[in-house]
């Protein structure tokens, strides 16, 4: 499964370079639409497997968010 996922993240950088690269040199805006639409597909694939993993290993808060509640509680107490 990981094979699969680094596989589908690679491909997808070369498509966004590709349609970069092909944009600057054409001056084509078909090019820049589809390194766009690339970004935001590799985006929701991200999403996709963040939100399955953490559903499988049962993450309700993320470190991010835990130590942004920690800061505000320890602001909060001190007051």
């Amino acid at each position: 499964m990981k094979l699969f996922q680094a596989m589908a993240y690679f491909i997808s950088l070369v498509a966004v370079l590709v349609s970069l690269i092909a944009f600057s040199v054409t001056k084509h805006h078909v090019y820049l639409y589809m390194g766009l639409g690339s970004v935001l597909l590799i985006a929701i694939y991200t999403g996709y497997f963040r939100r399955r993993i953490r559903k499988q290993f049962n993450i309700r808060v993320s470190i991010s968010e835990l130590a942004f509640s920690n800061k505000v509680f320890k602001q909060i107490t001190a007051y």
